[in-house]
């Protein structure tokens, strides 16, 4: 059952204009979880770019997330998790 949260808006990470003009690049892979307020919670950096500057713009991004209040009676026998 697909039992995941909508998110009415999932941001994109602000670019730091110092990683940009240094030519910095890199992906981030993170992990967060949503309450059933639909509040971000446990936010975890799974894959680094090696670039701290780059890792934090995607974690400030991730906290930026609006999603959904869950429905428990339709969520029951799930484990909420959005990555």
């Amino acid at each position: 059952m697909d039992c995941s949260p909508e998110c009415m808006f999932r941001p994109v990470p602000d670019y730091p204009e110092s990683a940009r003009t240094a030519g910095i690049e890199g992906e981030v892979l993170i992990s967060f979880y949503i309450d059933t307020t639909g509040t971000i919670k446990e936010i975890e950096l799974l894959q680094s770019s090696d670039y701290s500057i780059l890792d934090q713009a995607a974690l400030d991004a991730a906290f930026r997330n609006k999603c959904g209040e869950w429905n428990i009676s339709v969520i029951m026998g799930c484990t909420p998790k959005l990555s």
